[in-house]
Parts: C-alpha cells; sequence; structure tokens
C-alpha cells in the first residue's frame, strides 16, 4: 500500500494536510517513487487548481512505501497556487469528499478535506450550504485527479493501483477495571492492515471545517 500526503499553505495556517491511500500490486523503488510524486503534483495542478483559490497552493507530495519501515519513499516540492478568484473564506473552511466502500463499519468513515475553496454566489447557496453545481464540478474534478495517478499511470513497478481505505483494527477485547469492575471495549489492532476499494465519491453539501474542535458536518 502506498500513503500520498498532499500539503497546502493558506495564509496564517501552518499545515494542511490531504492523506491519500492506494493499494497496488508489486514492488516500487525511491527514484520511482520521486518520479510519482511529480506526476501527483502535475494531475493535482492539471485537475483540481482551478477550483482553489489564489492563496492557497500545493506545496509538497510525499509517497511512501508502506510494506516495511525501510520500504521506499519519493517526495516532490514545489508550489502551484489555485487560479480562481473569489472571497477568501476561513483557512479552515473546507469542502468535503466522501470516499465510498463497499463495507459498513463503525467509527470515521474515510473523508477528504479540501481546502482553499473561494466564498461566493456561486459556490454557496446560504451561510453554510455549497452549491449543487459547486459540488457536483469538485466530484468530477477530484475523481478525475485520482484516475489520473492510478491504474496504468501508477508508480513503476506498481499495477492495479486504485484509492483504498485501510482499516488498522477489528474487532475489540473487553477489559475490566479491577478497581471499579467496569468493563469498556478496546479496538483490536490488526497485525496486517486490511483495506476496501473506494468504490465512489460524494462531496459534503454543508460547509466542512478542518479545525478539530469545530463541530464537523455529518
Amino acid at each position: 500500500m502506498l500513503r500520498v500526503l498532499l500539503t497546502y499553505s493558506l495564509p496564517t495556517v501552518a499545515t494542511v494536510l490531504n492523506r491519500l491511500f492506494f493499494q497496488g500490486t508489486g514492488s516500487t523503488t525511491n527514484s520511482a517513487l520521486n518520479t510519482w510524486a511529480t506526476a501527483v503534483s502535475t494531475a493535482w495542478g492539471a485537475n483540481m487548481k482551478s477550483q482553489i483559490l489564489t492563496n492557497c497552493s500545493l506545496t509538497s507530495v510525499v509517497v511512501s512505501d508502506l510494506s516495511s519501515s525501510t520500504a521506499p519513499i519519493g517526495a516532490w516540492t514545489g508550489s502551484i497556487a489555485g487560479t480562481s478568484a473569489g472571497t477568501n473564506g476561513s483557512p479552515d473552511v473546507a469542502l468535503i469528499i466522501k470516499n465510498l466502500i463497499p463495507s459498513k463499519y463503525r467509527g470515521g468513515h474515510s473523508r477528504t478535506y479540501i481546502p482553499g475553496y473561494p466564498l461566493s454566489n456561486t459556490t454557496v447557496s446560504d451561510s453554510n450550504i455549497w452549491t449543487a453545481a459547486t459540488a457536483a464540478t469538485t466530484v468530477t474534478d477530484w475523481t478525475a485527479f485520482i484516475t489520473a495517478i492510478t491504474g496504468g499511470n501508477g508508480p513503476t513497478g506498481y499495477s492495479g493501483l486504485a484509492q483504498a481505505v485501510p482499516h488498522y483494527y477489528k474487532g475489540f477485547t473487553v477489559v475490566t477495571n479491577p478497581l471499579t469492575g467496569r468493563a469498556r471495549n478496546v479496538p483490536k489492532l490488526q497485525t496486517v492492515p486490511t483495506f476496501d476499494l473506494v468504490s465512489s465519491r460524494v462531496a459534503n453539501i454543508i460547509l466542512g471545517s478542518q479545525r478539530r474542535r469545530n463541530h464537523q458536518s455529518p
């Protein structure tokens, strides 16, 4: 499995991140992942920058092979700024893409928080709702970005690459406090993580927030 870390710059914000996971077969090298990290940045610029404000930039892509602690890693650094004109919102405002999978499970479902969206009459229908057109266009463009970097366009040495949602825990162990007698369920860490491939994506029409202490949309 490969992990892709996208880092963005925004005014007054130290770090904004997207963390994506991809499943495939094969093995690769540091050099191949460096090349693919550059391809990821190019694909983001081709498909996403038109949606993003000019004060938001993609500044790095780090790709890690998660097969072992000594597996290859690759990176790209630079600056690809958005090209959309519009009103700046709060830096923590994001448009949420829900990554849908076949499995049903408890816990936090996979989401991608895309930063740097303009707030205007064409993108927001009221104080906290994205317009249907904005939501639809974003899903189309984000899906095109994912398609551009997967399948036959993955890093050299990998085949069948597809976006995935990893599961590090499965089931639980009941632990009873010897003093109080109260029991609690402790999630059980899997020795080898399992995964589900992303089957489709939808946008959450409620404005999202990347600040954890803010209320998140359902």
